[in-house]
């Protein structure tokens, strides 16, 4: 099942430096690990995972996308340079804007399970603090998606930039719910 370990503490106490260390221990005994971080001002909608999956899909090649479930067609919403990688399909019909997220959502869990069936896959989302509410939208779906998925998500944050009301502290105590789910390291100087 899925785990989500965050690294917290103030900023410059050596956050990122301990998950870039983990990453590379991971990644050395055959984990994937993909590695991305928030922003303050985020360019656009689900921002780290964009840049998480545009890492690793543009050093596949074509053989292995057709390895991918169907739905990862819809990754091309999110990433339009995979459009030209994916065999042609027809345009699926517009629904309303809540389903077409679930199945946006649907379409990064299913890539993310495919991934993770290869090899344990290690998400690393640095400066979470900083994430939108969609992005925290599609982590939270991503972790409760039915069954087995070897993730292992890492993410940082400022503990004291995240209040009452943060979309963060929302989606912590959502997640807190789910027993052995989230596990909470404070770094130290």
């Amino acid at each position: 099942q899925p785990a989500v370990v965050l690294l917290t503490g103030p900023a410059g106490i050596g956050k990122t430096r301990v998950a870039r260390r983990f990453a590379r221990v991971a990644h050395a005994g055959g984990s994937l690990v993909l590695f991305s971080r928030c922003d303050a001002e985020p360019l656009e909608r689900y921002q780290p995972f964009v840049e998480a999956l545009r890492d690793l899909l543009t050093d596949w090649s074509a053989t292995d996308l057709s390895a991918l479930p169907h739905e990862v067609g819809l990754l091309s919403r999110l990433l339009p340079e995979l459009a030209a990688q994916l065999p042609p399909t027809e345009p699926a019909a517009a629904g309303d804007p809540e389903t077409e997220r679930y199945r946006l959502f649907e379409a990064v869990s299913s890539l993310l399970r495919a991934l993770a069936a290869q090899a344990p896959l290690v998400l690393v989302l640095d400066d979470i603090h900083w994430a939108d509410r969609p992005t925290l939208l599609l982590l939270r779906h991503v972790l409760r998606a039915p069954g087995p998925l070897r993730l292992l998500v890492v993410a940082t944050y400022r503990d004291t930039d995240v209040g009452r009301g943060h979309p963060l502290a929302e989606l912590l105590a959502d997640l807190r719910r789910e027993e052995g789910l989230v596990q909470r390291v404070d770094v130290a100087g």
